[in-house]
């Protein structure tokens, strides 16, 4: 039976009623049953819940939390600030890693680093850009033993002294005044190892320059020589006949100098305006002044020379450049026409043993100082054979 909370008897809605017993309708005053008044909702039945009592949060935690952060980042900065601290420290322990090395492009001769490291009053300077020669691969063959003599003495005194690899010689610059001195000026790709040179050079004597270290030792199978160690990836030679002193460190310096104090004008002007973009090799000079010429060339050489040809030569210029296999090209300025008329005859003489093409010009003969230019092209056998003196 549904619940009906209205009086049975006037039809008027009763209020919430007793617990038990009967209470009279406030209308009619007629008394009703229990179970027909309106129960009250808002009291639930059954025994009330019971809710967990909130634990109190327990002090200090908050804080505890961030002292802990705190200690954390401290360490991660110590940490940080250490590892950067000792960055070239640790990779001086591992040289298994080698340092990435910059990728090798062609540069002009003026752009070597170690020219300016030149000794003043240069006369002859001769440069060997060896990172671009075994990049090309006709150039390479030309460093794979057997090598030309000149070239080759020159690389057996660096590789004997530093232990260091071709691969390793970014370029060699050699230069004189025409005196009884030779400067040997070489740059590596990456930082060299004192330590090695050190070890290697035993029983040289060792001492300091401007603060760099000097190694004094001897060259074999004749000459003197110092070592000085510049910067990390330059080193100075000395090459001498006689023993080696101090004062022949006088014109040379531990860091890099202007061209323009350097070399004479008219040198730099050969060496701008004469050598083609892209070389392996090359050598300019300006001749007014031979000086001990005749005793050094001999001795680098390994067989004797003959000048006269170049008594009547003012100034050169010589390049080898990686284009149509190889091309030698040699710029010449002589001291009159008839000079340069004596010369082109014996150059046009001249047959290299594998060269492709060989030819001799001039300009025009009304000229003061006139310039002949002779060039020859050919494979590595053929420039081996020039630099060796063999000729048909």
């Amino acid at each position: 039976m549904a619940f009906d909370p209205r009086c049975p008897f006037c039809n008027s809605a009763l209020p919430t009623p007793p617990l038990d017993g009967k209470l009279a309708c406030p209308r009619c005053g007629e008394p009703v049953p229990a179970a027909r008044w309106p129960i009250d909702t808002a009291v639930a039945a059954g025994e009330p819940p019971i809710h967990p009592r909130a634990q109190p949060q327990t002090p200090g935690i908050r804080k505890t939390a961030f002292l802990i952060l705190g200690v954390m980042l401290t360490m991660a900065v110590v940490g940080l600030s250490y590892a950067i601290w000792t960055t070239k420290l640790r990779q001086s322990r591992h040289p298994w890693m080698p340092e990435k090395q910059a990728p090798i492009t062609f540069r002009s001769p003026m752009q070597l680093s170690g020219l300016g490291y030149l000794p003043k009053g240069t006369q002859i300077v001769v440069g060997l850009q060896i990172a671009e020669w075994l990049e090309d691969k006709t150039g390479k063959q030309l460093l794979e033993e057997p090598r030309p003599a000149l070239l080759d003495w020159v690389l057996r005194q660096i590789t004997r002294s530093t232990s260091l690899k071709i691969d390793e010689i970014d370029h060699v610059v050699l230069a004189s005044a025409f005196d009884a001195q030779l400067v040997l000026i070489v740059t590596t790709r990456q930082p060299y190892s004192p330590q090695k040179i050190a070890a290697v050079l035993q029983p040289a004597q060792t001492s300091v320059y401007q603060q760099k270290p000097l190694y004094d030792y001897s060259l074999k199978p004749l000459g003197e020589a110092m070592l000085w160690c510049v910067e990390e990836r330059t080193l100075l030679y000395v090459l001498r006949l006689d023993a080696p002193k101090r004062e022949h460190l006088s014109g040379l310096s531990a860091t890099p100098r202007p061209m323009e104090e350097l070399l004479p004008a008219s040198l730099r002007a050969v060496l701008t305006e004469r050598l083609p973009k892209h070389n392996l090799l090359w050598a300019v000079a300006r001749l007014e002044q031979l000086g001990a010429l005749n005793d050094w060339l001999p001795f680098v050489l390994g067989k004797q020379m003959k000048l006269g040809p170049i008594q009547e030569m003012k100034a050169f210029a010589i390049g080898l450049e990686p284009l149509d296999g190889l091309t030698l090209t040699g710029h010449f300025q002589m001291t009159d026409a008839k000079a340069a008329a004596k010369f082109k005859a014996m150059l046009a003489e001249v047959k290299i043993d594998g060269a492709t093409s060989q030819k001799v010009e001039t300009t025009p003969a009304d000229a003061k100082e006139p310039w002949l230019t002779w060039q020859m092209r050919g494979d590595a056998a053929a420039v081996r054979a020039l630099l060796d003196g063999s000729k048909k």
